[in-house]
């Protein structure tokens, strides 16, 4: 299990691991555990600290990266490769030998481990004949999220400014590595900074747009949503865009402005691109 996507305290989830074990006839043997990268506990503390500040922290960051010729978002990720996926490569050596039955708390603690989660499947299938994996059935009182809705990953306001391309790919990647789905970055960047590259003014403007971003995944996609203040509806969506992603579709707001839809698959395969 990842530390960092558990939504109960990890001791609980260990209970429940053992109790699954007990009820399918056999013992809890190990317990293997991601750790936190310290790369995101200091990004938690940039993001929280720039809630504080108005947003302004994350675009200074940015924009001194920027002159240094620096790109924090891979800075911070290749922190995360050097502590990612230890206990992943741990429970595979613990297989190796005679198999066994590999209980998780849900399928998301197969994303981000140094490869995506129809690699880490395959893994699992080809480390021994006698190895199935199980996940943590849900409480009673608690419905599935991935089966019942769409979970959010994240959101964040952007302004169609100068540093609004960076700012909008560290915004996205810090969500992203969250949710163990750090391998869709380079989609959901060439997306998101496709979008918003086309309200970035050329010349000084009164008014620029406000955008907000929202992710969602569900089982099989990760659902992307762009709400901007200006009514941009009758503009085409960019080719970019249709090619990265399986589903697209611009309307207006009911409040007013634009919204863009674009889906994206949780998968390793190329998506058929949206028309």
């Amino acid at each position: 299990m990842q530390l960092a996507l558990l939504l109960r305290p990890s001791s609980e989830v260990e209970e429940r691991i053992g109790r699954v074990a007990a009820e399918s006839g056999g013992r809890l043997r190990r317990v293997f555990a991601e750790p936190i990268p310290p790369a995101d506990a200091l990004w938690s503390l940039i993001i929280d600290a720039d809630r504080s500040m108005s947003g302004q922290l994350i675009p200074a960051v940015s924009a001194t990266a920027e002159r240094r010729g620096m790109d924090v978002g891979r800075l911070l990720e290749s922190g995360r490769r050097r502590t990612r996926a230890v206990a992943w490569q741990a429970l595979l050596s613990e297989l190796r030998p005679q198999g066994g039955t590999v209980i998780i708390p849900g399928p998301e603690h197969l994303d981000g481990l140094a490869t995506s989660r129809t690699t880490a499947l395959k893994q699992l299938s080809r480390i021994h004949a006698q190895t199935r994996l199980l996940y943590l059935p849900e409480p009673v009182a608690r419905i599935s999220q991935t089966d019942a809705a769409p979970v959010l990953v994240g959101q964040f306001p952007v302004k169609a400014f100068a540093a609004a391309l960076e700012v909008t790919s560290l915004k996205a990647w810090w969500h992203l590595s969250q949710a163990g789905l750090s391998y869709l970055r380079t989609d959901v960047e060439a997306v998101l900074c496709a979008l918003i590259e086309a309200r970035m003014p050329t010349e000084p403007v009164e008014v620029l747009d406000e955008i907000r971003v929202r992710l969602h995944r569900t089982t099989h996609a990760l659902l992307i949503e762009v709400h901007e203040s200006e009514n941009h509806s009758h503009e085409p969506i960019p080719d970019l865009v249709r090619q990265r992603c399986t589903r697209v579709s611009r309307c207006t707001a009911p409040t007013g402005g634009t919204i863009t839809h674009a889906e994206i698959p949780l998968s390793d395969t190329t998506p058929s691109p949206a028309r």
